[in-house]
């Protein structure tokens, strides 16, 4: 009886152990449990320890929630141009609701693909070819927003999408060369053509900054001679001045002063001109010169 005892014991010591262990659950950081009892989803195990009911609950999914990218698959599409590409496309993606992308979808990363294929081709035709490969990334955020929406009621979140690559047929490359070769040479007229425009514009921009200087020589010139004369003017109205107050207070003698001083002065300047050969001098010069002396005498006076 006491070894059948210890048998019994030992036994339910191991069922016990058992029943511990089924009920025990220790998920990891990235996954999530999907438990079902007697086929019914139940509850979602998160990552850490967990307890169940052994044998009546059962792990029926392990569902990763980590980031998880799509195999890169190629589309076919046709641009708003009419031009006949093949899109290389990938899908970056995550599970929100463990529960929802296992019971409303058979297959996530085939229902992904369909869903991704539909809006990159809508995409797509709302772009030509151009803009196609330079608006790649405003495309790759259209198709994210719209995969979104559809992928919520699979407890999925839509990260990102990429479209990798964009490939067309010889032919037309072939056009995209002629058409990029045409765009160069229209680039190489235009820059031509703006290097001659400048160039004129400079040189006659030097040719106003010319006539501008030499305007304002012409100008300063103009404004010394008038004030020459303006000088010259003054002077003579003061010598003007100064004789009438000599003829005034002196009379006569003031008068046959100024006139004798101009005979000498002519004189002068005819003795001094280089081409002058032969000089006449009147019989009456010294008593011209005599004469200029008494009247200095008589002004003194």
């Amino acid at each position: 009886m006491g070894q059948m005892a210890a048998i019994a014991t030992t036994l339910f010591l191991c069922i016990g152990l058992i029943f511990v262990w089924k009920s025990v659950k220790i998920v990891p950081q990235s996954e999530v449990y999907v438990i079902e009892r007697f086929g019914k989803y139940i509850q979602t195990l998160d990552a850490g320890f967990n307890v169940i009911i052994p044998f009546l609950d059962i792990v029926r999914h392990e569902v990763s929630i980590l980031e998880q990218q799509l195999p890169e698959f190629k589309i076919s599409a046709i641009t708003q141009d009419n031009v006949e590409i093949d899109l290389e496309a990938t899908v970056f993606f995550r599970v929100l609701k463990a529960a929802e992308s296992v019971y409303r979808i058979d297959n996530i990363n085939s229902a992904l693909r369909t869903a991704a294929t539909s809006v990159i081709r809508s995409a797509s035709g709302k772009l030509d070819l151009d803009g196609m490969q330079s608006s790649r990334d405003s495309m790759n955020a259209e198709i994210a927003e719209h995969l979104k929406a559809a992928a919520e009621i699979w407890g999925i979140e839509v990260t990102r999408t990429e479209i990798t690559d964009v490939l067309v047929d010889e032919r037309t490359k072939e056009s995209q060369r002629a058409q990029l070769n045409a765009e160069r040479l229209r680039r190489a007229t235009v820059a031509e053509a703006e290097g001659d425009k400048t160039t004129k514009e400079l040189s006659a921009d030097a040719e106003l900054y010319t006539a501008q200087r030499e305007a304002e020589a012409i100008r300063v010139k103009a404004d010394a001679q008038a004030y020459s004369i303006e000088v010259e003017a003054k002077a003579n109205a003061e010598q003007t001045r100064l004789l009438a107050d000599a003829i005034s207070n002196n009379g006569q003698p003031a008068i046959d002063f100024e006139i004798m001083k101009r005979q000498v002065d002519g004189l002068a300047k005819i003795a001094s001109s280089e081409n002058t050969k032969t000089i006449i001098v009147p019989t009456d010069v010294t008593a011209t010169l005599g004469s200029i002396k008494t009247l200095l005498e008589g002004l003194k006076k």
